[in-house]
């Protein structure tokens, strides 16, 4: 599959985030995972189990190796380095409720790996779904046959279980507030006001807020590449940042974007914005986390 700088810059840098998961310890009988993780030869026994109900025609799915933090019943933000430290695992994937079956919007295997913190699942992973109501999720996902990304050097394959039992009243997704500091040139408001309909998840803003030639890429993409960048630009950024003074010439505007996670981890964005037909758009839009100490 073809990946541009753009969606690199994007995807290398993501965090994982979920909001108002139904969690329960895996001892206490409501939910539990079964199963292995086979990671680059290494077998990794799976035995917790996670449901976002965000959606609650997509629920999303996360079987992991260990506990993951739930604060408020939620799991908020599972950073890059708290992967590495805590050498956490976990199969991420997300159900269409009417097809009992695989989205293409969340398919991840994260994992503390020396290149980087998560791999796709694509069309690998085979899911088989015994019970989905407005109480219980189970089911069983498996890999047919061992998978290699050669990219990042790793390959797995794993075969679990789970069971996930619902609250009867989930809790409601809150629109996140956007609070955008700092400079206010024309090219820092138009990248304003793309990052708002980022973490807004309005696809059609933000398209049309990017260079034409980056639009393009991202059009050319399938489905599961396209709405795994959204999902990325929605919920793996600072939903409050601060824009430096740009550095601008005729055509380009270049300029650094600052913002903190939840856990204390630096985000650092590096943008360039281009002049295109009289209007700001987005060429670049890197950013990069660092795990608070």
């Amino acid at each position: 599959m073809r990946v541009s700088l753009f969606s690199i810059c994007i995807l290398f840098s993501c965090v994982l985030i979920f909001s108002s998961v139904q969690t329960a310890d895996a001892g206490s009988g409501k939910n539990s995972a079964s199963g292995t993780l086979t990671l680059n030869k290494a077998k990794i026994k799976l035995v917790h189990a996670y449901a976002d109900m965000v959606n609650p025609e997509e629920p999303v799915i996360v079987i992991s190796d260990k506990p993951l933090p739930a604060d408020d019943f939620s799991i908020s933000l599972l950073s890059e380095g708290f992967i590495r430290d805590k050498k956490v695992h976990a199969i991420v994937f997300s159900i269409s409720r009417k097809e009992k079956k695989l989205t293409d919007s969340i398919r991840f295997l994260y994992f503390p790996g020396k290149k980087t913190h998560f791999t796709a699942l694509g069309d690998a992973a085979v899911l088989n779904i015994r019970r989905l109501d407005d109480t219980v999720i189970e089911g069983k996902i498996t890999t047919p046959k061992p998978v290699a990304d050669d990219f990042f050097e790793v390959s797995f394959s794993f075969d679990a279980s789970f069971h996930v039992s619902l609250s009867k009243s989930a809790a409601k997704s809150v629109p996140q507030k956007v609070t955008v500091t700092g400079d206010t040139s024309p090219s820092a408001k138009a990248y304003a006001e793309y990052y708002r309909a980022c973490i807004k998840g309005d696809i059609d803003k933000i398209r049309s807020f990017m260079h034409s030639k980056i639009r393009d890429e991202f059009d050319a993409y399938d489905k599961e590449m396209r709405e795994a960048m959204i999902y990325a630009l929605q919920h793996m950024r600072p939903t409050g940042i601060n824009i430096s003074k740009p550095s601008v010439t005729a055509e380009y505007a270049s300029f650094i974007v600052k913002g903190s996670l939840k856990y204390g981890e630096k985000a650092t964005g590096s943008v360039r914005m281009i002049l295109e037909e009289g209007q700001w758009k987005v060429l670049e839009d890197k950013w990069d986390v660092i795990a608070a100490k």
